[in-house]
């Protein structure tokens, strides 16, 4: 559709449900997944480009479209990862044959590399041009979830510890983020990767310096997952609260900070109840 409601073109070709679309990031391929255990890429005029079946008859969990170099990964309920080129074909399989992939996730802008998180206590880096593997992230507890910076040169996986950990390109552990009381549910991090947001079933939303120095410690009335991003911008963090009523948007508090008077009290009133209101913590930290 036009972002008037134009109709453009229709996608026919699947036989079952669809549950998944998406434009590639050069906006010039569409990719969709559907229950007939497939899924399909398509100009923009609705032409059928190729069919990505899923191997072993399994059905079809997930499915991802590398712009920069046209592949499709294919993830099935067995816990099988494929590469395959734009045609369909077969590159490679990854991850351990005897075990299962749980969750796929592209790590770059293009497409690049993709991160798949394994049944256990570990992650991998692949590159998606023919499948290598670049780097392997372990851990001493059950990996629940991961997710990368825009450039693919810094990942952040959480586990079944409550421990949010920040890796590089190569597998290496830069910085582990100690502080949650119960499962972790999500974590992301800005585009330089000085700060990192992470939610978890124990009620709050942190905010964490690169060094895993507590800046947010926000506590939301919620036993449910908590929905916590930094905006668009960088310059904010968006929560829901209220069990999904309300969201909230808190400026991170370097923002804060800059906004402050040069002429505030550093130990009046005024101080205190800015911080108050915007939860910031390590007051000692402000500009000089």
């Amino acid at each position: 559709w036009t972002a008037g409601g134009q109709p453009l073109a229709t996608l026919n070709g699947h036989s079952g449900n669809v549950y998944f679309a998406e434009f590639a990031s050069d906006n010039q391929t569409l990719l969709t997944r559907a229950s007939d255990g497939t899924a399909c890429t398509w100009a923009l005029d609705g032409t059928l480009l190729a069919s990505f079946p899923a191997d072993h008859n399994q059905y079809l969990l997930d499915a991802r479209l590398c712009s920069g170099n046209n592949h499709v990964v294919l993830l099935d309920a067995g816990g099988h990862v494929e590469l395959c080129d734009a045609a369909g074909r077969r590159i490679a399989r990854l991850g351990d044959a005897d075990v299962a992939s749980r969750t796929i996730e592209l790590a770059a802008d293009g497409g690049d590399r993709l991160l798949v998180r394994e049944n256990g206590t570990k992650a991998a880096l692949y590159a998606t041009a023919d499948g290598r593997k670049l780097a392997i992230f372990e851990h001493p507890a059950t990996v629940k979830g991961l997710r990368s910076n825009t450039s693919g040169t810094r990942v952040l996986t959480w586990a079944s510890d409550y421990v949010v950990r920040l890796w590089d390109e190569h597998g290496q552990l830069l910085q582990s983020f100690n502080g949650h009381r119960g499962t972790v549910t999500n974590a992301s991090m800005t585009v330089d990767g000085s700060l990192v947001l992470s939610t978890a079933l124990d009620g709050t939303v942190k905010l964490w310096d690169k060094t895993g120095n507590i800046l947010i410690d926000w506590p939301v009335e919620s036993n449910q997952p908590i929905p916590a991003r930094f905006s668009p911008d960088g310059q904010f963090i968006l929560v829901s609260e209220k069990d999904n009523k309300r969201i909230t948007r808190l400026p991170l508090p370097e923002t804060v900070y800059e906004n402050f008077s040069r002429t505030i009290d550093r130990n009046g009133p005024e101080l205190t109840q800015l911080a108050t209101e915007y939860h910031i913590q390590f007051l000692d930290n402000l500009p000089k």
